[in-house]
C-alpha cells in the first residue's frame, strides 16, 4: 500500500464534472469511471441517472478504496478497472459491455 496523502489528479475531477454536466433529466447524471489518463481508453458507465448527493455517496467509498489499495503509481482509472468497478473499454465497440 502506498504511503502519503491521496492525490486525485485534477484531470479526474474535471472529467467527472464534465460528465456531470450532461444529464439525462434535470438533476440526474451519469457517472463514468475508468478512463485512461492519456485519452487512450474511454470511461465506462458506473451509475446511471443519479443525483448530486448520490454521486458523492457513490464516489466516497471508491476514493477511499483507491486511497488504501492502489498500487504504487497506479492511476485512478486503472485502479477502477483492476478493482472491478468497471470493465476496460479497449475500443469503441466495448463501450456498452
Amino acid at each position: 500500500m502506498p504511503s502519503g496523502p491521496l492525490v486525485v489528479p485534477t484531470a479526474v475531477v474535471v472529467l467527472i464534472w464534465e460528465k456531470l454536466g450532461v444529464g439525462k433529466a434535470p438533476g440526474k447524471y451519469n457517472l463514468y469511471l475508468g478512463a485512461g489518463l492519456y485519452g487512450m481508453r474511454l470511461s465506462k458507465l458506473y451509475r446511471q441517472a443519479i443525483t448530486h448527493d448520490e454521486i458523492v455517496a457513490e464516489l466516497k467509498p471508491v476514493l477511499e478504496d483507491y486511497a488504501g489499495n492502489r498500487a504504487e503509481g497506479e492511476r485512478f482509472g486503472d485502479f477502477c478497472i483492476r478493482s472491478g468497478y468497471v470493465k476496460s473499454t479497449g475500443q469503441g465497440s466495448d463501450f456498452h459491455d
